[in-house]
């Protein structure tokens, strides 16, 4: 049974060996880590950057766990008002296909609507098929290509975004 839900700082330490791991098994080569060093998954996964990272006001993190393990992690960020960015959508190697990035993408654009946000966009290696095929599945249109400096090269991008319909209170 898959249970998706936010984290809570006791599940930090397990956050930290969830991120090393799905970096281990996946290795700097991987789709969707594009740019990503031993050091920079390091960083992000010690228990003092989770913290902080679970308290900022403008930053959602979802978990998808079983009764064993996490599964799979999300962060959104703010991107201006009414609008969320999908920052980062992780899901162990083995666990792919299986359903659990479509569950916790559901949750994150489920959440989203509730909180009033019209639209979320991701960001994706133009070359990553797995990722774009997801993304456009799940209703993500492109809206644009641009290139970021990431690890200090030059990443081309698709920019998708999939808009939501806010009722009104």
């Amino acid at each position: 049974m898959l249970d998706v839900r936010v984290p809570a700082p006791q599940d930090i330490p397990e956050l930290r060996a969830f991120l090393l791991a799905a970096w281990s098994e996946a290795g700097p080569s991987a789709l969707g880590w594009t740019g990503a060093t031993d050091e920079a998954v390091e960083e992000i996964a010690t228990e003092d950057f989770l913290a902080h990272l679970l308290m900022d006001p403008e930053v959602e993190v979802r978990m998808a766990v079983d009764a064993q393990s996490i599964l799979g992690f999300a962060v959104v960020r703010t991107a201006g008002p009414g609008r969320w960015e999908l920052a980062g959508l992780i899901v162990r190697e083995r666990e792919t296909g299986k359903g659990v990035g479509r569950e916790l993408l559901r949750h994150v654009l489920c959440d989203a609507g509730r909180a009033g946000i019209r639209s979320v966009s991701v960001k994706t290696e133009t070359f990553n098929d797995r990722a774009l095929g997801f993304y456009r599945h799940e209703g993500f249109v492109e809206t644009s290509r641009i290139e970021e400096a990431i690890g200090g090269k030059k990443i081309p991008l698709v920019v998708l975004e999939h808009r939501l319909l806010v009722t009104p209170p």
